[in-house]
């Protein structure tokens, strides 16, 4: 497994498509053609530019597919889970928290 950091949270639309683009696109190009399956990480409590950075690496995958995790109770951290089709964070649907009013 291969993971980098993009830093794109406060980041424009723009410039975290860019970001995606370049490191993104410098780990596929180092992917053996066998690869099937390639995970991209957004943020459990979505902020960020989540939909145009999975646009991104959609994009770079040649592939109309995708399949989105908003948690994974196997890695969850900080009580992050979703129950119902909610997110929630320690049992408190996520627009109730301090993280939807997260600046950045």
């Amino acid at each position: 497994m291969v993971a980098y950091s993009t830093e794109s949270r406060a980041l424009t639309p723009e410039a975290a498509t860019a970001a995606v683009q370049a490191i993104a696109g410098e780990i596929l190009a180092g992917l053996d053609k066998s690869t099937t399956q390639v995970y991209k990480k957004i943020d459990s409590t979505f902020r960020g530019q989540i939909g145009v950075e999975v646009l991104a690496t959609m994009k770079l995958l040649h592939t109309n597919v995708c399949i989105m995790a908003a948690a994974s109770p196997e890695a969850s951290n900080g009580g992050r889970t979703t129950i119902g089709g909610y997110a929630l964070l320690n049992g408190v649907p996520l627009e109730y928290t301090a993280m939807a009013r997260d600046p950045l």
